[in-house]
């Protein structure tokens, strides 16, 4: 008996810490912004994410019904100018979302984080293609899309870029979409002190930074990562 009770007692042990070991081992943590009234779509992430041994956090997206564009001019957090496009309510709560991100790497002991919606679709090797080609990348680099959209105004200039190695590259123009990208946590702590106030959508605001140089950005030509209708994001929906 006392046998069968030690036996039973090291293969939780084993079980345990082998579980622990896999999840904390990861270079990286995962991040899923994922509105609360979704939970539809959280329960289909942790499937998708399961299946390529990731583990994710969630971020509760903040719902842009519920902000005060007026309190948010007032407290420096957005800018808004008669040149400029106002933007949605919805596109204000995927901002904050992001930024809520950020600050996750940003406090994070690991070196980098990845930063998925939930209505992102992954590849079957995901994981192991994000850090094939992480381990790829120059030690300086701070963003990089492994998900994108080139479509309308970047369509023929999306893919156009400095090759680095075999599917990597610069971009000229990294394209729409923030579904699915990884950030090192020196870049989230600068950007963190620099993102108040913003006046365009989040993908707009990293978009202009990789142009003005101010952030090194990779991306892939062939993506592994992808939303199947842009069109039906939830921040897009809301006005």
């Amino acid at each position: 008996m006392m046998i069968i009770l030690f036996l039973i007692i090291m293969i939780f042990f084993f079980y345990f810490f082998q579980k622990n070991e896999l999840f904390d081992s990861d270079p990286f943590d995962t991040y899923v912004i994922n509105l609360r009234k979704r939970y539809d779509r959280k329960i289909d992430m942790i499937k998708k994410l399961k299946l390529v041994g990731i583990e994710p956090v969630f971020i509760e997206a903040i719902n842009g019904k519920t902000l005060d564009r007026k309190q948010l001019i007032k407290k420096n957090i957005l800018h808004e100018s008669p040149e400029i496009r106002k933007m949605f309510l919805g596109e204000l709560g995927c901002f904050m979302s992001h930024v809520e991100g950020w600050k996750q790497i940003a406090e994070s002991d690991k070196d980098y984080g990845l930063i998925l919606e939930d209505d992102v679709t992954i590849a079957k090797d995901f994981k192991k293609k994000c850090i094939e080609y992480i381990s790829k990348l120059p030690k300086d680099w701070e963003l990089f899309y492994v998900g994108r959209n080139c479509f309308r105004f970047f369509e023929n200039s999306c893919y156009k870029g400095k090759p680095f190695d075999d599917n990597l590259f610069i971009p000229e123009y990294i394209g729409y979409g923030t579904y699915s990208y990884f950030m090192t946590k020196k870049c989230a702590q600068k950007l963190l002190k620099i993102v108040y106030p913003f006046s365009a959508p989040v993908d707009v605001y990293l978009h202009d930074l990789h142009q003005e140089k101010k952030v090194k950005t990779y991306t892939l030509q062939k993506v592994i990562a992808y939303v199947k209708n842009h069109k039906d994001s939830d921040s897009s929906k809301i006005r």
